[in-house]
C-alpha cells in the first residue's frame, strides 16, 4: 500500500490528494529537508499535511509543528481539525501570560513566526529531545543575518552559529528535526535562494562570502547586491529537493480576465502630479549612486498622490470612488475583493461603503479579520482587503471578482492576491478589475506587472526613461 493510501486509511478527511499531489507527497515525505514550491491553489497545505502524517507512520515523528504567518493559523487549525484520530491540536498564540499556560506537548502545535521568535526559549526546551516534524509555511529567509534564518538554523540543526551549521552537516548530513518549507509566492531574490539553500542543502556554500563569490556581480551603495552572474548554476542548485507544482498546468482552473479601467485626474490633480513628477526626476539619484530604496519610495510617494492627495495637503476627491461605484453596480450582488496597497486607500474605501463592506488589513486584530473573513463568505458582498496582509492564506474561491485600486509593485504580492480566487476549487471564470490612473505611474506599473511580469526596480535607467516611465 503506497503511503497516500495508509494515511488515508489512517486519518480519515474530506480531503483525497490530486494525482500530481499523490507523486510529490510519495517522492518528498522521504526527504529530510524540501522545498515546496507550488503556485497558488496547487495544494501545498494538503501535500505538506500529507507529508507529516506520513512522518508519523514511517518515520516515527510523534509531534507536527507548524509554523505560519499569524494570518494562516485559523485556516491551519481548521484543516487540521478536519482530519480524524488526531489525538490534539494546540493554537498556541495570544498575550504571553495565556501562553504561560499552555502545553506544547500536544501532537500538533501551530504558530505565528512572531511567536516563534519570543518564545523559542521555552519551545526549544519542549521539543529538544522528541522526534518533530516541522512545516515552515511562506517564512521569509531574505537575509541570513535576520532573526528568523537565525532562530530556525538553532531550532532545525542545534546549530546557534553558521560554523556550527556546517559542523553538523559534515558530521550527520541532516538537521536534527526534518522539515519542510511551503511557498506559493515566486521567489526571484538570489539572497532569499540562499537562504532556502542554506537551510536545505548546508553543504552547497560554505559561507554568504562563498555565495556571493560565486553569483553577485555588483553591489549598491549600501552594500546590497544589485547584479547577479551564473544564474543558472544557482537555479540548478536551488532544484536540490525541491518539488515544484504549476496551477494552469496541473489544476484546469477556469481562465482569468483582466479588465483594465482608466479614468482621468482632476485637471488641477493632474497638474500637481505632473509637477511632482519633474520635482523628483530632477532630485533623483544617478543610476551608480541609487538602489532600490531609492526607486520603491518614489513610487510610493506618487503612487499615494493618486490616490490619497490630501496625505499632501490637497482636498481633491479622488475620481476612484465614483468609478468603484459604478463598477460595483454593474457586478449587483456578486461578491468582491477590492484590494489596495496602502492603508490609508483601505481606509477611505471602507469608509466610502460603510456597512456594506467588511475591513481585512493590520489595523484589524486577528480577531477582527476572522469575522470580516466570515462575514464575507456568508453575508457581506464586498471585502475591502490589504494587498499583502489580505493577499495571503485565504480561501475566497467562492468569490469570482477582485478590483485593485492600487497594485503593488511586485509580481510575487498581485499574483498572491489574485490567488485567493484562482485556487483549486475555483469553478467559475475570473475577472480581475484594474483602476488605472491615466498618465500616471499606475499604467507602467499595470504593464509590467501583466505584461512583462517585471520588478519595477529592475526598469528604470536614466533619468528620461524614469520620466516616461512615471508619466506612462
Amino acid at each position: 500500500m503506497k503511503i497516500v493510501e495508509k494515511v488515508m486509511k489512517e486519518f480519515p478527511s474530506p480531503y483525497e490528494p490530486f494525482d500530481f499531489q499523490r507523486k510529490i507527497i510519495e517522492k518528498a515525505y522521504k526527504k529530510d529537508t524540501s522545498l515546496l514550491k507550488m503556485d497558488v491553489g496547487t495544494g501545498k497545505t494538503i501535500v505538506s499535511w500529507y507529508m507529516a502524517l506520513a512522518r508519523s507512520l514511517e518515520f516515527g515523528a510523534e509531534q507536527i509543528l507548524i509554523l505560519c504567518p499569524p494570518t494562516l493559523i485559523r485556516q491551519w487549525y481548521n484543516f487540521v481539525r478536519e482530519f480524524e484520530n488526531i489525538p490534539s491540536v494546540c493554537m498556541y498564540q495570544g498575550p504571553p501570560a495565556k501562553r504561560a499556560q499552555m502545553d506544547l506537548s500536544e501532537s500538533v502545535v501551530i504558530m505565528g513566526y512572531q511567536i516563534f521568535l519570543k518564545d523559542i526559549r521555552k519551545i526549544y526546551a519542549a521539543m529538544y529531545k522528541r522526534p518533530v516534524f516541522v512545516i515552515c509555511d511562506e517564512v521569509s529567509l531574505r537575509n541570513v543575518s535576520s532573526l528568523t534564518f537565525k532562530t530556525l538554523r538553532l531550532f532545525l540543526y542545534d546549530a546557534p552559529t553558521a560554523k556550527d551549521l556546517n559542523d553538523r552537516y559534515n558530521e550527520t548530513g541532516g538537521p536534527a528535526k526534518p522539515f519542510t518549507f511551503l511557498t506559493a509566492t515566486p521567489i526571484s531574490n538570489p539572497g532569499q535562494i540562499y537562504g532556502y539553500i542554506k537551510l536545505i542543502h548546508p553543504g552547497l556554500y560554505k559561507s554568504l562570502a562563498d555565495f556571493e563569490l560565486h553569483h553577485v556581480q555588483r553591489k549598491d551603495r549600501y552594500n546590497k547586491p544589485v547584479a547577479y552572474k551564473m544564474v543558472e548554476l544557482l537555479e540548478d542548485n536551488f532544484k536540490f529537493r525541491r518539488f515544484d507544482a504549476d496551477a494552469d498546468k496541473l489544476m484546469s482552473l477556469p481562465p482569468i480576465t483582466y479588465i483594465p479601467i482608466r479614468y482621468d485626474l482632476e485637471p488641477k490633480h493632474h497638474a500637481l502630479y505632473l509637477k511632482m513628477v519633474n520635482k523628483e526626476v530632477e532630485a533623483f539619484p544617478e543610476l551608480a549612486a541609487r538602489n532600490a530604496k531609492d526607486i520603491l519610495g518614489l513610487f510610493t510617494r506618487l503612487q499615494q498622490l493618486v490616490t490619497n492627495p490630501d496625505m499632501f495637503g490637497y482636498n481633491y476627491k479622488p475620481a476612484y470612488l465614483d468609478m468603484l461605484d459604478e463598477r460595483l453596480e454593474e457586478l449587483g450582488e456578486e461578491k468582491v475583493i477590492i484590494y489596495a496597497h496602502f492603508k490609508p486607500t483601505n481606509r477611505r474605501i471602507l469608509t466610502h461603503l460603510g456597512d456594506t463592506a467588511a475591513g481585512y488589513w493590520s489595523d484589524f486584530t486577528q480577531a477582527q479579520k476572522n469575522k470580516s473573513e466570515d462575514a464575507f463568505k456568508n453575508g457581506t458582498s464586498r471585502l475591502v482587503a490589504h494587498c499583502k496582509s489580505g493577499g495571503m492564506g485565504l480561501n475566497l474561491q467562492h468569490a469570482r471578482h477582485e478590483i485593485f485600486i492600487e497594485i503593488p509593485p511586485d509580481p510575487p504580492s498581485f499574483k498572491q492576491a489574485v490567488g485567493r480566487v484562482h485556487r483549486s476549487g475555483q469553478t467559475r471564470k475570473q475577472f480581475v478589475t484594474i483602476f488605472l490612473a491615466s498618465g500616471t505611474i499606475q499604467e507602467s506599473i499595470y504593464y509590467n506587472l501583466i505584461v512583462k511580469d517585471k520588478i519595477l526596480a529592475d526598469v528604470i535607467g536614466d533619468k528620461k526613461s524614469l520620466r516616461d516611465f512615471l508619466l506612462a
